[in-house]
């Protein structure tokens, strides 16, 4: 998906926000110039400030669903009563040919990008729920 799931009917937005819209054009982000950024390595011994993309943005959305009806099958993503992962975002661009591949190693024809959530792999951003 190039949208944000479950993000809809928010202020100063269309009705599916972009991703790359909001971290690239988005008022409220600074991209620094490229020849200021500096990369903190993994094992930092100097550089532990490092210069790169930041976004502070605060969205105001309306739920577009009936949130009063209660539902049998699951719990709303709002609702949860502790910390889960939502959804994943890749840590470098990735084109959606990559992202529909089947994984050939897997068993139940799963996409490759299914088979990077279940082994944990580094490739993946999760993008956690945090109740209040």
């Amino acid at each position: 998906m190039l949208w944000l799931p479950y993000f809809s009917n928010c202020e100063g937005q269309d009705s599916r926000i972009v991703l790359f819209d909001i971290v690239e054009y988005h008022e409220k982000c600074v991209l620094p110039r490229y020849e200021d950024i500096k990369v903190v390595n993994p094992i930092p011994s100097t550089g532990l400030d490092p210069i790169a993309d930041e976004c502070k943005i605060n969205l105001k959305c309306i739920y577009d669903e009936p949130i009063f009806q209660p539902i049998a099958s699951s719990t709303r993503w709002y609702a949860l009563k502790e910390s889960k992962d939502l959804f994943y975002i890749t840590r470098e661009p990735v084109g959606i040919d990559r992202i529909r591949e089947i994984d050939p190693y897997s068993q139940s024809k799963e996409t490759a990008y299914k088979t990077l959530i279940n082994d944990g792999s580094d490739e993946l951003l999760p993008v956690t729920f945090y109740p209040d």
